[in-house]
């Protein structure tokens, strides 16, 4: 009976060592294990990066609200406006005011929500993504009305980033939402879209089984973790992340080539564990892997308790980033900074400072550096100041 009993143990065990899926050992990319525990590491943004503080002029014309992001190239850094702040600034590379663009109304040149802004540096415009009206309008940065290019009832553009002069790359991410009309499934969701024609152009990756944001669906709601996004651009080269897919790509130059696979396999267990991208540039990934599991109280907790990770792209090594620092503000900041969303400078980071704390901290004698020379000239109620960070 004991022989049985051992035997029955061991087919068990055996069987489950084959039904589990093991880190492949013979691909020729590099392998992220979201499995494992990496070397923890305080990391001072000045260690990798050459960093610049830029004060954002305050008039009664450019005063800004809360919580905004912004789009920086090497001649404008420009606030993207949100649903409650309908109206985009510009200003200078040097933070000086500059225009705005502020066509909030229903009017055939105007916008009635702001779900998406995209900057065009290159032609010097601003495509507003109206996703209530199913179009994207296009203004000069001194706010002139261009052009407005219609999109499909079937699409919704969760992220949209200007690709190159001639086209927009987006991510339609109707999956995300009630489907009340019951439009196809989208095989191929990344877009680009010609910014004179609006003509789409499907890229050639298919996702067949897609892992959703939304964690939760009811008649007339959803919970979901639409603060996670697939694409992330470093300038022109774009990575897609894609939550269904194993592989990690970049997008540059007309061409998709996958650069990391992740494991576990997103697919082998119920609740997809996925890496969902922060920061993407040469050298760097900097990541979480976050496991889709619906939290009733606090939908976007499995998010914020993930690590944080650092993936170095030369060395392959990976560490987990367990506080951010900047020598110049003496603050223990846990996680990560907040980052701005469009990145147009290639190799860059962004993140703020809001007057109001740094007036505080100044006060308080504890700032340093350029930082402290910066936060001398401002009042409480002044714009942010936009950190900009050249990594190394």
């Amino acid at each position: 009976m004991k022989k049985n009993v051992l035997f029955l143990f061991l087919i068990l065990t055996l069987s489950a060592c084959i039904n589990q899926p093991k880190a492949p050992t013979d691909s020729t990319l590099p392998v992220l294990d979201l499995t494992k525990d990496y070397p923890k590491m305080e990391l001072d943004i000045h260690d990798i990066a050459d960093v610049e503080y830029v004060a954002l002029e305050t008039t009664d014309e450019s005063l800004l609200g809360y919580d905004l992001l912004y789009a920086i190239s090497d001649k404008y850094i420009v606030s993207l406006g949100t649903v409650v702040d309908p109206v985009i600034h510009i200003f200078d590379r040097k933070g000086k005011y500059l225009s705005k663009i502020d066509r909030y109304g229903k009017g055939p040149e105007e916008y009635v929500n702001i779900y998406n802004t995209s900057i065009d540096f290159d032609n010097e415009e601003c495509y507003v993504y109206d996703w209530d009206r199913q179009q994207i309008q296009v203004y000069t940065f001194t706010g002139q009305w261009v052009r407005t290019i219609k999109t499909k009832e079937e699409f919704i553009y969760r992220h949209m980033f200007s690709y190159n002069q001639q086209y927009l790359i987006a991510y339609n991410n109707l999956h995300d939402y009630n489907n009340v009309k019951n439009f196809p499934d989208d095989k191929r969701p990344y877009h680009l879209i010609d910014k004179k024609t609006g003509k789409h152009t499907s890229l050639d990756l298919v996702i067949e089984n897609k892992v959703s944001r939304t964690l939760r669906k009811g008649h007339d709601a959803f919970e979901s973790m639409l603060i996670i996004r697939t694409i992330v651009a470093n300038d022109k080269d774009m990575l897609i992340a894609d939550f269904g897919l194993d592989t990690l790509y970049q997008y540059k130059e007309n061409k998709l080539v996958p650069i990391a696979v992740q494991y576990p396999p997103v697919h082998s267990d119920d609740e997809p564990l996925i890496i969902a991208p922060e920061i993407y540039t040469d050298s760097y990934l900097f990541f979480k892997p976050v496991r889709m599991r619906y939290v009733p109280d606090d939908v976007l907790k499995p998010y914020w308790d993930a690590p944080y990770l650092m993936w170095n792209r030369k060395t392959n090594a990976i560490m987990e980033v367990t506080k951010w620092k900047d020598v110049n503000y003496p603050n223990e900041r846990n996680g990560r900074f907040r980052m701005i969303d469009q990145c147009n400078l290639p190799n860059n980071i962004h993140f703020r400072y809001d007057a109001e704390k740094l007036c505080e901290k100044y006060e308080a004698g504890i700032l340093k550096g350029e930082l402290k020379e910066v936060a001398s000239k401002l009042k409480f109620d002044d714009n942010p100041v936009i950190v900009i960070c050249k990594l190394k």
